[in-house]
C-alpha cells in the first residue's frame, strides 16, 4: 500500500482510471477532462498573479526612473526589479504556451482505451511540469521582488 506522499507511476495510474471507469469512454474522458480543467483553472490565477506582480515592479520602476528618485540606476534594487520582471514574463509564458495549450483530447492518438488514455495522461504531466516550473518562478519573482523592497527600506 501507498503512503500519502508516495505517487503511482503513469501506467499505475492509468489501470486505476480504467478500473473505476472500466470500459466505458466517456467515464475515462469525463475523469481526465476533470484533471484538465483544474490544472487550466489553476494557470488562469498564476497569470493573474503574474499580472498583478508585473504591472506592480512595472510601476514601480516607471516612477523611481520618470519621478527622478534619489535610487541609481542601475542599482541594486533596479536589478532586482527587472530580474522579477522578467521572471514574471518567462512564468506566463510558460503558462500561456505550455499549461494553457489546446490540444483537444479527441486529437490524441491511442489504438484503443488504454493507450489513449496513457497518451492523455502523457499530456496532463507534460502540463503539470510546466505549471510547476511555473510556479518556481513566480515565487522567485516574489522573492527578487521583496530583496528589491528591502533594499529600499535600508537605503
Amino acid at each position: 500500500m501507498l503512503g500519502w506522499f508516495e505517487r503511482l507511476t503513469r501506467e499505475q495510474e492509468c489501470e486505476r482510471i480504467l478500473s473505476i471507469c472500466g470500459t466505458q469512454p466517456e467515464r475515462v474522458v469525463a475523469a481526465l477532462d476533470l484533471q484538465f480543467r483544474l490544472i487550466h483553472n489553476r494557470a488562469q490565477v498564476l497569470l493573474a498573479i503574474c499580472g498583478v506582480l508585473l504591472s506592480t515592479s512595472v510601476v514601480l520602476m516607471t516612477g523611481k526612473i520618470i519621478g527622478g528618485s534619489d535610487l541609481a540606476y542601475p542599482s541594486t534594487i533596479g536589478h532586482l526589479l527587472i530580474g522579477a520582471g522578467s521572471t514574471e514574463v518567462i512564468a506566463a509564458a510558460i503558462v500561456v504556451g505550455i499549461v494553457l495549450d489546446v490540444r483537444w483530447m479527441s486529437q490524441l492518438i491511442g489504438d484503443d482505451l488504454r493507450s489513449w488514455t496513457m497518451t492523455s495522461l502523457r499530456y496532463r504531466d507534460r502540463k503539470t511540469v510546466a505549471y510547476r516550473a511555473a510556479i518556481a518562478l513566480i515565487l522567485i519573482s516574489m522573492g527578487l521582488f521583496q530583496s528589491a523592497v528591502v533594499a529600499s527600506w535600508i537605503r
